[in-house]
């Protein structure tokens, strides 16, 4: 049969392959002749007869076909189906001009038992043939000896052949898929791709006893036949010896295979199993690659790896197939040394070394035995370069695939492939495949969850799949999260990785022991990556030696890299080398490696706060160290606060003041939690105070006002009983700002000013600055610009006099809001610009968001409606990033009021609802009427002026009950467009418009005097 698959190339030629009719309707072909490399079905697939004998050779007429099964990616087989009701075949021309396709006879399935190999013939047609016209149509016939042995070695059998080749490659093309059949008759096995013709002229070809072991290859031959599939024993015969090729000179007891068996499935290490087998055929380099050392942690899955792609390439390497174990890191037992393992590969090959004494003349009696031979060389487990570089073969006609967790450096003979752990995807499948999960139980989300708790390391997820077999996910997830170490939950997975963990431990610890302190030393860190200047400090060494050193670590595979100057370890080799900083190092030996990481990251965090709010030294190079330190800064600081270390309040408050702007709410109440916790444990109430207030400020920011009003209260009353004035000043400018944020102006201002007494007494004058800030805000939300514009500028010139950048970007942002609402576009504009340069030089997150955010309105108003869009976009996006609530919900707001404008009314109502159910949750009475009036806006373009008035009316409620003037003021201009009655319009402009002269809104009230103008003129406008 010949089988043509989509798509057509740029030539016009589709897929071409051969195949076999086993039954009226059903083909057996080769798996990639129908399907792409990922699995998915080919388009277009049709089967053509071949009819005729020699000389008279034609095809019949395309039959459409659909692939009923297709192996997996190392069993190259498929079978099509016909696409036609078998029950139609009838007369002699069969289906659809297929001949004879109703007679087929049923297959003789059989395997070649014993060890000598038998005459076997193959017959298809060349893509070249089939794509003839006229006489030059004929079919290939092959004559060769099938190996038997090769099968147990690989998944393909070898056929040496014995007739002629085709004059060319090209023209062999095609022959895949075509059936392997003995001269009884009986069919042994398909051919299967291959990636070049090699010097032995060898075809492979995937055998029948792995074929029927496949279930749904049994069942589709069950369904369609009827029968089940029987596979029969077929004698071997010793062939003429004219049928074998002449074999490479060497010994008679030279042993064949010493490979172990491969592993019984692998559904991991996708991309390494395509790629390694292409670089060995040279297809990615333009040569072969023919050594390669396979490198990575402890349980990485490097041995796995190495085996399947031994016996998926020893039918291309058959005259010698060597697997040696060096024992580079074997519990108990010392590496193999170079002299012992030349000797067991020179005895495999049937060559007595004795007259060869020393190690260099060995390995020229073993890279002479090699030479011309297609060999295969497994070395597992190795333990340095020097112990395998006298093994390598000295020609190119040999493969060697080395598995070693030390990075093998050798360019010029060695291409190195490093294993990190799998990836989320390969990882669930390896867990599903070894806990027999079926498909429907492998879309649990909670199995993804396990594989992270096992750090995604081949060795432990297959551990904890045996798990799984009795156990229900959800469960055994739990278990494993409540346990001190995930694997403590599991013995046998704990067991396991702990032993391939020990092993490289006692191996470092033989041969350096000052690495081995080192790395005790490097796993006290309480941070997830560990920087080289803070290991430096941590150890005493200097930073050029501790970097030279970690580098060393990684080359072991005992530290992973994560970019220039910054390492880590493993999740589940950090908890093992934890263990043993705990078992071997003394207390006073942690105590001093810790607080020599405290000082570090306080003197280099204090030095970067410094950087950013004065713009002096390198502020480029600060934000990049908060940003890379983010989490070690968190954790150096809890691990401080449990310790009881004197830098415990310092480290806090300056991850406060580093991050609070980066919107690490989540990490901060982490510290500030920890920090309470402990001071009510010890009674140290001055760090309670501290912990409360610093726990209030995360809550405030990510919009729990509730929250923390009750702690700002509870930090004030401890500061009081103290006598701590700057800290019942702190505490009053916190609550001051919650109040604001509630849109309970009045209590803010009250606020405000007392905490401004008590900084004025202490000579505060950043205290002093902050609360004319805050005071300011207030002011512009009560629509008092005049007293807001003052009070902003005395904040700026506090704050320029501090080098506080800022709070100089706030106190402009401020100033740019009051422009604004005053209709002064350019003058917001170039405010808005101008902090938020400086927050993004700054890395303040937020601060960018809110100059966006005002960027965006002064775009909306100029007309330029997509460019205010996008504005709002970015500004909602950076509010996310930060789980800043009350601010994306402003943006929302925005974000709704341009697509109002743009028409898009149904999209402007989701996003302004949107926008006032956060404003709801948070209480922010203020922010949810802006959001209101606008929804009313919508609902007015939009034709509905009933549900217009209905949010009109909320949304003054929500001013009136904040006191916020300006906002009042916009929403009866709004509400006099909706209303009824003209007398009652006139009121509502009239009351506006008092509001508008009395805030020195000039533009607002000139608007308000033209409708009301228009409605004295007897014609009402639309706002």
């Amino acid at each position: 049969m010949a089988v043509t698959a989509g798509p057509v190339d740029a030539e016009g030629r589709s897929e071409f392959s051969s195949g076999r009719l086993l039954a009226p309707s059903l083909v057996l072909t080769s798996r990639h002749g129908v399907t792409f490399a990922d699995g998915r079905h080919r388009p277009d697939i049709t089967v053509r007869a071949v009819v005729g004998g020699r000389g008279a050779v034609r095809l019949t007429d395309p039959v459409p076909c659909t692939v009923l099964w297709q192996g997996d990616a190392g069993l190259d087989a498929a079978l099509l189906r016909l696409g036609v009701d078998e029950h139609s075949v009838s007369g002699t021309h069969g289906v659809h001009g297929v001949p004879g396709a109703h007679g087929v006879p049923e297959p003789r399935w059989a395997e070649v038992t014993g060890t000598e190999p038998v005459t076997v013939a193959v017959t298809g047609m060349s893509a070249a043939a089939a794509r003839s016209t006229g006489d030059g149509t004929e079919t290939e016939t092959v004559r060769g000896v099938l190996d038997p042995l090769t099968y147990t070695r690989s998944d393909r059998y070898a056929i040496d052949v014995s007739s002629a080749w085709p004059a060319g490659w090209d023209q062999w093309s095609g022959m895949s898929g075509s059936a392997v059949v003995h001269k009884s008759g009986a069919l042994l096995g398909v051919v299967a791709w291959s990636d070049r013709p090699y010097e032995g002229r060898r075809l492979t070809a995937v055998p029948v006893r792995a074929l029927l072991a496949d279930p749904g290859f049994r069942d589709v031959l069950r369904e369609l036949t009827g029968q089940d599939p029987l596979l029969r024993a077929l004698d071997p015969e010793r062939p003429a010896d004219s049928a074998r090729l002449p074999a490479a000179p060497g010994p008679a007891e030279a042993l064949r295979t010493t490979l172990k068996a491969p592993p019984r499935q692998i559904v991991d290490r996708v991309a390494e199993r395509h790629r390694l087998p292409e670089l060995v055929a040279g297809n990615l380099t333009g040569r072969p690659e023919l050594v390669h050392a396979i490198v990575g942690m402890p349980g990485v899955g490097k041995s796995a790896l190495a085996r399947h792609l031994a016996h998926q390439l020893a039918a291309d390497f058959p005259d010698a197939q060597f697997e040696l174990d060096l024992y580079g890191h074997t519990p108990d037992r010392a590496p193999l040394d170079a002299h012992a393992a030349m000797e067991a590969l020179l005895t495999w090959a049937g060559i007595r070394g004795d007259d060869a004494p020393t190690l260099d003349a060995k390995a020229a009696l073993w890279r002479n035995w090699l030479h011309g031979r297609r060999g295969l060389l497994l070395l597992d487990n190795a333990a340095s370069l020097d112990q395998v570089s006298c093994l390598l073969p000295g020609d190119d006609s040999s493969l060697v695939l080395i598995t070693s967790r030390i990075a093998l450096h050798d360019p010029d003979r060695i291409t190195l492939t490093a294993l990190d752990v799998l990836p989320a995807d390969e990882a669930v499948r390896l867990l599903v495949a070894g806990a027999g999960l079926s498909a429907e139980e492998a879309s649990d989300p909670a199995l993804e969850e396990i594989c992270r708790a096992c750090g995604f390391l081949p060795l432990a997820v297959q551990a904890v799949a045996a798990r799984l077999r009795f156990e229900e996910p959800a469960e055994l997830l739990l278990a494993m999260r409540e346990a001190d170490s995930p694997l403590l939950e599991i013995p046998d997975a704990d067991r396991r990785v702990g032993a391939a963990f020990a092993v490289s431990w006692q191996a470092l610890e033989a041969v350096d022991p000052v690495q081995a302190g080192l790395l005790r030393v490097l796993a006290m860190h309480p941070g997830s990556e560990l920087e080289v200047e803070a290991c430096a400090a941590m150890t005493g060494m200097t930073v050029r030696e501790c970097r030279r050193r970690m580098a060393d670590l990684a080359e072991r595979h005992l530290l992973q890299r994560h970019g220039r100057g910054r390492f880590g370890f493993h999740d589940l080799f950090l908890a093992y080398a934890r263990s043993l900083a705990v078992g071997h190092e003394p207390q006073e030996r942690w105590d001093e490696a810790l607080d020599r990481l405290f000082t570090h990251q306080l003197s280099r965090g204090e030095a970067a706060r410094e950087a950013l709010a004065t713009g002096g030294g390198e502020p480029g190079a600060a934000r990049a160290w908060v940003e890379a330190e983010r989490t070690n800064l968190i954790a150096v600081t809890v691990a401080a606060v449990e310790r009881r270390s004197p830098h415990a309040r310092r480290l806090a408050a300056l991850a406060h003041a580093v991050l609070g702007g980066l919107g690490a709410t989540t990490e901060l109440a982490r510290i500030w939690t920890a920090m309470r916790d402990a001071a009510m444990a010890d009674h140290d109430r001055p760090s309670r105070a501290d912990a409360l207030r610093g726990l209030a400020d995360t809550e405030r920011t990510r919009g729990d006002l509730a929250a923390a009003r009750d702690n700002y209260r509870a930090a004030h009353e401890l500061y009081e009983a103290l006598g701590d004035r700057r800290g019942q000043a702190d505490a009053l400018w916190g609550l001051a700002e919650t109040e604001r944020s509630r849109s309970r102006y009045d209590d803010a201002r009250e606020l405000f000013t007392c905490a401004l007494r008590v900084y004025e007494e202490l000579d505060d004058r950043a205290g002093r600055a902050d609360v004319l800030w805050g005071l300011a805000n207030v002011s512009v939300s009560q629509g008092r610009y005049e007293t807001g514009t003052g009070e902003f500028r005395q904040a700026r010139e506090l704050y320029a006099g501090l080098t506080d950048r800022r709070g100089e970007a706030q106190a402009l942002r401020g100033l740019a809001d009051i422009a604004r609402n005053r209709g002064r576009g350019i003058e917001a504009h170039e405010g808005y610009r101008a902090a938020l340069v400086t927050y993004e030089e700054i890395g303040d997150v937020r601060g960018q968001a809110q100059a966006l955010r005002g960027l965006g309105h002064v775009a909306r108003v100029d007309g330029r409606h997509d460019e205010a869009a996008d504005l709002f976009v970015r500004a909602r996006d950076l509010s996310r990033r930060i789980g800043d609530r009350r601010g994306e919900a402003d943006m929302l707001r925005g974000l709704g009021d341009v697509q109002r404008l743009l028409g898009h009314y149904a999209q402007a109502r989701e996003t302004l609802a949107r926008s006032a159910a956060v404003h709801r949750e948070l209480g922010n009475a203020g922010g949810l009427g802006f959001t209101l009036r606008a929804l009313g806006d919508t609902e007015r373009a939009d034709g509905r002026p009933d549900q217009a008035r209905a949010a009109y009316d909320e949304a003054r409620a929500a001013f009136e009950r904040v006191g916020s003037r300006r906002g009042l003021a916009d929403i009866l201009c709004a509400l006099a467009g909706v209303m009824p009655h003209q007398a009652e319009a006139r009121a509502a402009y009239a009351e506006a418009l008092g509001i508008y002269e009395e805030l020195g809104a000039d533009i607002a009230a000139a608007g308000c005097r033209d409708r009301l103008a228009a409605l004295d003129g007897g014609s009402r406008t639309e706002q």
